[in-house]
């Protein structure tokens, strides 16, 4: 089931127009379709969970991605990427569809993902200070609590604890914006 999550995960960032996936727990299809004009950079991903006859149970608001899946949370986590719209904020929600938390973004979403263990999500900021950029690294629980954050320049492995439990995340180096 791991490796679905993931190969998921990619294919949604290559911009496949439309994919499922079966969430064990719930018995149901996780559907992603993408809105938007062909060959436009302002796309939005519709999201609907439906039962085991494909009858609509769930739909998420539109949401701008990347998404990820936990059913380790039981959550759908949507970064909300800001580099061609003006988002505000990461979203997460229960697979029931009701919005859990959200995390106001701090400036250009670089890059976001999920722990190995799927239980955490973290978010790579590119913010420039004095001309020089730097990265802000932010670890969230499925509640929405920042349980670690991290500002530095040069690539480096990111490691914290939380639960006594260790992780370290490969985070590139910083970059200007855009």
């Amino acid at each position: 089931m791991k490796i679905i999550i993931y190969f998921w995960i990619i294919l949604i960032s290559t911009n496949i127009n439309a994919k499922e996936i079966f969430l064990h727990k719930l018995d149901s299809w996780l559907i992603v379709t993408m809105e938007g004009e062909e060959q436009s950079d302002v796309l939005a991903y519709k999201v609907s969970i439906l039962d085991k006859t494909r009858t609509r149970k769930i739909e998420f608001p539109s949401l701008i991605g990347e998404i990820i899946v936990s059913e380790e949370n039981n959550q759908l986590f949507s970064c909300e990427s800001n580099s061609i719209l003006a988002t505000e904020e990461a979203l997460a929600f229960d697979l029931k569809g009701n919005q859990v938390f959200s995390y106001k973004h701090h400036g250009y979403l670089r890059n976001c993902g999920i722990t190995e263990d799927k239980k955490i999500y973290w978010l790579q900021y590119n913010l420039v200070e004095d001309i020089n950029p730097h990265n802000v690294f932010i670890a969230l629980s499925s509640d929405g609590k920042v349980i670690h954050k991290e500002s530095f320049q040069d690539g480096k492995n990111v490691t914290f604890r939380y639960l006594n439990r260790s992780y370290s995340i490969s985070i590139p180096d910083a970059d200007l914006p855009g």
